[in-house]
């Protein structure tokens, strides 16, 4: 069986475990919270409303720009709107099949890292991973961000493979892209794209720069279209997205500095906040940030253990229990498939280090992955502890623990070599020895 073949079962395999999940957790649920936003939002872009803040429509009946999170999402729902996918549902069954995609998508990245066994390796844990499967039933971009921070891994070992021109555009490109879903990722542009052209095997650094300036010119290519779109309709530059206010404001304030939410967030800490509501935008999302780091200036004794708290919640070692119950809660992101998915994620995360010493050891670079952990880290430290929020991270070590299986098979095999040609040189000696004794005897 060729390996595409194979991958082509493994991807099968993975869109019924979505599908299930979806059926047998998500068929009757409405959509809240950010996945009303972007299934509504989609919704309006396909009727041809551009980008119409649904939350200002449904709930204040005025029609303003919508930027509360960046597009990238909203238009891959509105493909599926356009194509007649308008239910929630439909566009959770959508999310679906875009996360069976990325089972294929993290196996060519994790071949281009280490070959194509470890490829299908990566294929079949990204197909049965529970997290991606509650990311793939919840209509969030974090089911973007999986394929999109695996094509950035893949372009980067591509260039580090065989360095070239376009292969450094490609890259600061898709690095773009990633910000066109998280904001948060814009981070993989400055210190991924553009240090990747400087650390590749380019014979001479005039190459080198031209690569980071075309990785550089990638990413500005990707941006343009949405900044042409949001700077004229603002007060203030929204170049992602204008949510950072709001989301600092929930996540400083007394209820998280302390006690149960420690660490977490909490939307009583903006209405809390006496800041006018304003017309614009982007003048609510620059006075609530000023309004969130006026509280952490005035409370900066705690920030040290509330940082340590929010990233502890990020990965997993702060209140893993208690994290799992208030997704349920906030989120509805079941308790039984996360939990499970936590386990597995435990076990990745050994896998992962494993992975990366195998790769140090080939003496091959470990840039991207010490990237996107230094992007949870940093994210989550700044804003709070989710475990969505760790996503870039779960991919990453999807590949890096395929790394890890595939020279555990490779050892494995070698010893089972070894323990066969010791038993067949044993046979061999007791065969001659046999003979000698017969010949003498003789």
């Amino acid at each position: 069986m060729t390996w595409r073949l194979r991958l082509v079962l493994v991807v099968v395999v993975g869109l019924a475990a979505r599908v299930g999940y979806v059926f047998a957790y998500r068929r009757h649920i409405a959509p809240t919270g950010d996945a009303f936003y972007f299934h509504y939002q989609a919704n309006l872009l396909a009727s041809g409303k551009g980008f119409i803040d649904p939350y200002s429509l449904f709930w204040a009946s005025k029609v303003v720009p919508g930027a509360t999170h960046p597009p990238l999402w909203t238009l891959v729902l509105a493909l599926a709107s356009a194509l007649g996918s308008t239910t929630f549902f439909a566009q959770l069954l959508w999310s679906c099949a875009i996360g069976a995609a990325s089972v294929a998508v993290v196996a060519i990245a994790a071949r281009e890292v280490a070959g194509p066994r470890a490829g299908l390796i990566a294929a079949g844990i990204t197909a049965l991973y529970p997290i991606f499967w509650v990311d793939d039933g919840s209509l969030l971009a974090e089911t973007l961000v999986v394929p999109l921070v695996a094509l950035v891994v893949w372009a980067f070992y591509r260039m580090w493979h065989r360095p070239s021109l376009p292969g450094a555009a490609l890259l600061g490109a898709l690095c773009a892209l990633c910000a066109l879903t998280r904001s948060e990722l814009v981070l993989l542009v400055v210190f991924l794209a553009l240090p990747a052209a400087l650390v590749c095997r380019a014979r001479s650094w005039r190459r080198r720069l031209a690569m980071g300036g075309l990785a550089l010119a990638g990413a500005l290519g990707m941006f343009a279209p949405w900044w042409a779109y949001t700077v004229p309709r603002f007060s203030h530059p929204e170049l992602l997205s204008d949510q950072l206010g709001v989301t600092l404001a929930s996540a400083n304030c007394d209820q998280t500095y302390g006690g149960r939410l420690l660490g977490y967030w909490d939307d009583r800490c903006e209405v809390e906040i006496l800041t006018p509501k304003a017309a614009d935008a982007s003048v609510r999302d620059d006075d609530l940030r000023r309004d969130a780091v006026h509280y952490v200036e005035h409370h900066a004794g705690r920030v040290p253990v509330v940082m340590a708290a929010r990233v502890g919640r990020a990965l997993g070692v702060f209140r893993p229990g208690q994290e799992i119950d208030l997704e349920w809660s906030v989120l509805g992101r079941p308790r039984l498939p996360a939990t499970i998915g936590l386990c597995c994620y435990y076990l990745l995360a050994v896998l992962g280090v494993a992975g990366a010493v195998v790769l140090r050891g080939r003496r091959i670079a470990l840039l991207p992955f010490a990237v996107v952990l230094a992007e949870v880290i940093v994210m989550s430290a700044v804003i709070f502890g989710q475990t969505r929020y760790r996503t870039p991270l779960d991919v990453v070590l999807v590949i890096l623990g395929s790394v890890a299986l595939d020279r555990g098979i490779d050892l494995h095999s070698l010893r089972r070599h070894h323990l066969t040609r010791g038993r067949g040189e044993r046979r061999a000696r007791g065969s001659r020895g046999a003979h000698a004794i017969t010949t003498r005897g003789l």
